[in-house]
């Protein structure tokens, strides 16, 4: 890894474009290795310089550049190090795009046999993590990194040739990679992050580079009931390495549903995992056990290891996660749920709720196909908030639907509804189909205040 970093920067002049939690970690590996390496920080926050410790504040080595015109020098630089949450297309014509790295490009580019990737845009975290779970029932030498919030620098110490890294991948991390992780899993493509790509296309583009950056020693694990994922995994010419996982298909090779079982079928061996003690629910987790087990198997962990994290998993906070019975009012929380099809799947798994929250950050995606399922719902209250549940509030107006329909202006009246409306011993389910910085920080800012109000009542 040293002598990746030492050859990628070694006399060049280098940028961090971005400054976030990636950013501040790529600067304190390389300060670690190179104290004296002349820096600068591009960020579009002008009040970033007042928020950093004293260390970075007294680097006489680092120089930033904030606020509006944070670009206006970017084309000086030799290496840019972006950082996720800068959107690449909108470098195009400032700097060549040789010149853009990341720690992730350089982290696979030295790990890369190593890792088992997880992407797609629902259901990386818990897939990463039950992967991890279930890993370390078999083993100690295993790490998780990535977009689930620990960059992979800030671990790179503990990495040692037998270490196993699971790296939750993100779309931003991975449209720059050149080297793919040695076993990749894309769990579906939807459409999300329009506000982040210059269209639907360069999003699953990114998200494919996992498949399409591999060498031929690759092993793809991939969701054989997304239609248009299996046609993108057809049209990118791969036809090697290849395990597909189906809840309607019954595969040769790959996992697939039995009944209350999973079956693994892997050049010519076969195992069977009954899934009655896997504590997530939804059909959409029942499809990430089915790609963690089929990880697992490659990996070749032992059967009884990978039964013994099922059961034992408990899943991830602010994803379909049960808060508790407040007010006489079951409460869950699906802060993450920032896509439509996401909402649909909660409704589907949790069954019988009676109040459902939609709405935040207005993305301008498609909503009529939920607008639709929601019509047709046992749902008896929706309560929409922000732009785009304005617009959800709309749609279910000029369509006339059944329920009660809310449009409120914040969460304290959110809960004034819910209070007044939800039925006793009924479920009030936070499934945004929206993103949540409208309002608040992240999604897991949302679903801290959810859980705080419900407490309330």
């Amino acid at each position: 890894m040293i002598d990746l970093f030492r050859h990628k920067i070694q006399n060049k002049n280098v940028c961090l474009l971005g400054f976030g939690r990636e950013g501040r970690s790529t600067y304190n590996y390389i300060r670690e290795h190179w104290p004296d390496k002349q820096l600068t920080v591009a960020d579009r926050d002008q009040n970033l310089f007042d928020n950093l410790p004293a260390s970075i504040h007294e680097d006489p080595h680092l120089i930033f550049n904030t606020g509006k015109n944070y670009l206006n020098n970017v084309s000086d630089f030799d290496v840019i190090f972006k950082s996720p949450g800068i959107t690449l297309h909108t470098l195009n014509g400032l700097i060549q795009h040789e010149n853009i790295t990341s720690q992730t490009d350089l982290f696979l580019s030295a790990f890369s046999s190593q890792v088992i990737g997880v992407t797609g845009t629902k259901g990386k975290s818990t897939t990463s993590s039950l992967i991890y779970h279930i890993v370390t029932q078999a083993r100690n030498n295993v790490i998780l990194v990535g977009n689930i919030g620990t960059p992979p620098l800030d671990l790179v110490h503990m990495v040692n040739a037998a270490t196993l890294i699971i790296y939750e991948l993100s779309s931003h991390q991975l449209e720059l990679i050149s080297k793919s992780p040695g076993v990749a899993i894309i769990l579906n493509l939807l459409p999300e992050h329009l506000d982040h790509f210059a269209d639907l296309m360069a999003y699953h583009n990114a998200k494919l580079n996992i498949a399409m950056k591999q060498d031929d020693t690759g092993l793809l694990i991939y969701n054989a009931d997304d239609v248009h994922l299996e046609e993108s995994l057809l049209n990118i010419g791969r036809n090697q390495g290849m395990y597909p996982y189906s809840l309607r298909k019954i595969l040769d090779q790959g996992s697939y549903r039995d009944q209350d079982q999973i079956v693994c079928s892997l050049d010519h061996s076969r195992a069977v995992f009954a899934f009655r003690d896997f504590k997530l629910q939804g059909r959409h987790n029942l499809m990430n056990l089915m790609a963690a087990v089929l990880a697992c198997k490659l990996k070749n962990i032992a059967d009884e290891d990978i039964m013994q994290g099922m059961s034992s998993f408990i899943g991830l906070k602010h994803r379909l996660e049960y808060i508790g019975k407040y007010g006489g009012i079951h409460f869950y929380n699906d802060s993450i749920a920032t896509i439509p099809e996401a909402a649909m799947a909660a409704v589907k798994a949790i069954k019988d709720v009676d109040t459902l929250i939609l709405g935040g950050h207005d993305r301008m995606l498609d909503y009529q196909g939920l607008i639709s399922f929601l019509i047709m719902s046992d749902i008896r209250n929706l309560i929409c908030i922000g732009d785009a549940g304005k617009r959800i509030y709309e749609g279910l107006k000029s369509q006339d639907a059944s329920q009660a329909v809310f449009l409120a202006s914040d969460f304290e009246q959110v809960f004034e509804i819910i209070k007044k409306e939800c039925n006793p011993d009924g479920i009030c389910l936070l499934s945004p189909a929206a993103a949540s910085y409208d309002m608040f920080k992240n999604f897991e800012e949302r679903g801290d205040l959810f859980l705080k109000l419900a407490r309330s009542i």
